[in-house]
């Protein structure tokens, strides 16, 4: 029996990367969060076999640190095999920043985060917490990227857009737009001279108008009709 992560504790996680320095790097950061060293592993094939160890010892589930090489990103096959691999751990992807444009990709084959090479280090560490949830998370520069890739080949997005918006009240339909702007629920908040409180709750709905489960899954879906 696999255990469940404690809210308190910081996940575990195994870190794989075939890039030495930056492998290092990444479990460095991690390991100073939980406190305890934090596995580092060349290939799919360790931590496939280190995940198999934790769960037949019961062992909770570790979250998966995948460093994806940028002569990796055209095919997403070493990615797409160590999900398939490791089907119950969730996966976060630690990539590239361009091209933004196949970013949804990932989250297609089962990704649970994205985070930018060039991100901080805080950013690591949400996004392992995020993903022991069953969360999604993507750094704030990846989703900058992504909407800015958004805009510069409009194609057939303000029509569906609009159609996606119009299931939405006035004052969540703007807080959509900003959303895709990349702004936080604070800065939303401050903007629209809200308290972050009011607008999490028009967020929920908006998850449940368009069945979706988080922040993230909202923006995706509002552009989600852009070739």
């Amino acid at each position: 029996m696999i255990n469940t992560v404690s809210a308190s504790a910081f996940p575990t996680a195994i870190v794989v990367s075939s890039d030495g320095l930056m492998g290092s790097a990444l479990s460095m950061i991690l390991s100073a969060e939980s406190g305890r060293p934090v596995e580092l592993v060349a290939s799919i094939e360790s931590a496939t076999a280190s995940c198999a160890r934790r769960a037949e010892s019961g062992e909770t589930t570790p979250v998966i640190v995948f460093d994806l090489a940028p002569a990796e990103w055209p095919t997403f096959e070493t990615c797409a095999a160590l999900i398939t691999a490791n089907a119950q751990a969730p996966v976060i992807v630690v990539a590239p920043v361009e091209p933004f444009g196949r970013i949804r990709e990932l989250f297609g084959l089962g990704v649970r985060g994205i985070v930018g090479r060039d991100a901080e280090p805080d950013e690591l560490v949400r996004a392992v917490r995020e993903a022991a949830e069953d969360n999604v998370f993507v750094s704030r520069r990846v989703l900058h990227r992504l909407v800015d890739h958004v805009i510069c080949c409009p194609g057939r997005r303000a029509g569906d857009v609009a159609r996606e918006l119009e299931q939405l009240a006035p004052r969540e339909r703007e807080i959509v737009q900003l959303l895709t702007r990349g702004m936080t629920n604070r800065e939303i908040a401050t903007d629209l001279h809200l308290s972050e409180a009011t607008v999490k709750a028009h967020l929920g709905r908006v998850m449940t108008k368009w069945q979706v489960r988080d922040r993230l899954q909202v923006v995706l879906h509002a552009l989600d009709r852009i070739p």
